[in-house]
């Protein structure tokens, strides 16, 4: 066998000891790296003390593995603060952190600004509404060890106990679906669940602060590749992360992350986080059609028929066309006074839509007696509604960019992201 595929397998195998604790401990002090993990939070104080205190058991009384726990507060109403301290969190003010820098409100300050909390060699960020696994720093850390890569992360699933409003948006699409070719690597990282080399970040830039909406995690993942980086994708290295609690905060964040998307396609106009085949008509129609969720040889598990069974916009599309062609058409009934012919054609159209969708939708841990199928009902319609939301942020964010640029004469953000995110130390 070849020397280069040899230490190719080398590297690539693990062992059930590889992830023992104790052994892990042992070999991140031979290492000599320090493990920082970084928890962005506002008005968390739901979560924020148990998931503190589940790392600090876990991972640094029981196995020492991480030697910093920093909690970035992003000017918390709630005692957010105090529950995270009393847990024993390091934690920091953001709007106290580099105060002469100013202050951005979204998650990618908190990001930014916790490079200058940390002294980690690898940092690592959760979210303060998630709970990790056991294994989950194992499994990150061992992977940057082993590899010599400057990022990992890993999926994040819902929490089965949550309530049915949140069950149903688990079921809903608008989470990110990770992409990962046939080498291992991938081209972008949830936020809520990364972790990169210091150095690396610095040598990337940065996180960049002025993405307020969301895309913050996007834009460094793309600009940690540009600089040469490397991001691998580690399936099980889970964490457990709530949605929005209510139908009306998910239609809400949705519509945010498309107010955020003329930001990003003005910074990564030649980037997709899905990458992008032929489109032939057929493809884009069929309620069968295979959905990313793996490229390369992982594409095959039935994980991507299971997590998106239909084509995102493809229901509402279905339905819009319906209702047009209704309407179209009611002058006609009006006019040949068939009014109940007309309804009844117009209903038999629509029924089949809801109908396959309320079938195809994947419904994520349902209960016993009505609740269930309400649960499916609630699912359903959430896949007409997210494309809307998201399709409406779109169009209110490039409306609002192209006023701003009539009358400022530049761009919607006055920092470069490059000079915002670029480290101060």
């Amino acid at each position: 066998m070849d020397n280069d595929v040899r230490e190719w397998f080398r590297r690539r195998t693990y062992r059930t000891a590889d992830f023992d604790p104790q052994h892990l401990a042992h070999s991140k002090q031979r290492s000599g790296d320090r493990i920082s993990v970084v928890l962005p939070a506002l008005n968390e104080e739901r979560t924020v003390g148990e998931i503190v205190e589940r790392i600090r058991g876990c991972l640094v009384e029981d196995v020492p593995l991480v030697d910093e726990l920093v909690v970035i507060d992003s000017g918390s109403q709630d005692r957010t603060a105090a529950l995270a301290r009393a847990a024993g969190a390091s934690v920091v003010s953001a709007e106290e952190l580099l105060v002469s820098h100013g202050r951005w409100p979204g998650k990618g300050d908190a990001l930014w600004k916790s490079l200058f909390a940390t002294t980690g060699d690898i940092v690592a960020f959760l979210d303060a509404d998630a709970h990790a696994e056991l294994h989950w720093l194992s499994m990150l850390w061992r992977l940057v060890d082993r590899l010599g890569v400057e990022g990992v992360g890993g999926p994040n699933l819902p929490f089965v106990e949550a309530g049915w409003q949140e069950r149903a948006i688990s079921s809903a699409p608008g989470v990110a679906i990770p992409v990962v070719f046939d080498d291992g690597t991938c081209n972008h990282l949830a936020g809520c669940n990364m972790a990169f080399r210091q150095a690396a970040i610095h040598r990337a830039g940065g996180f960049d602060p002025t993405f307020v909406g969301a895309n913050d995690d996007v834009d460094f993942c793309f600009r940690m590749l540009d600089s040469g980086g490397t991001l691998v994708y580690q399936p099980t290295a889970t964490v457990r992360h709530h949605r929005r609690e209510t139908v009306l905060g998910f239609l809400k964040q949705q519509r945010s992350y498309g107010a955020a998307a003329p930001i990003y396609e003005t910074t990564h106009a030649d980037r997709a986080i899905v990458p992008r085949g032929r489109r032939r008509l057929r493809a884009r129609l069929g309620p069968r059609r295979t959905r990313y969720v793996f490229a390369g040889p992982q594409a095959r598990q039935i994980f991507t028929l299971a997590s998106q069974p239909l084509h995102i916009g493809l229901p509402l599309k279905a339905l819009a066309f319906a209702l047009a062609l209704a309407g179209a058409t009611l002058p006609f009934a009006l006019w040949l006074r068939r009014l109940r012919a007309w309804a009844a054609a117009s209903t038999a159209a629509v029924a089949p839509i809801l109908a396959v969708t309320a079938r195809r939708v994947p419904v994520f841990s349902p209960r016993r007696g009505l609740e269930g199928p309400a649960q499916r009902v609630a699912a359903a319609l959430l896949w007409f509604a997210q494309p809307a939301a998201r399709w409406y942020g779109e169009w209110s964010g490039r409306r609002q960019a192209a006023t701003e640029l009539r009358h400022d004469g530049g761009p919607a953000t006055s920092v470069a992201p490059g000079e915002a995110a670029a480290p101060l130390h």
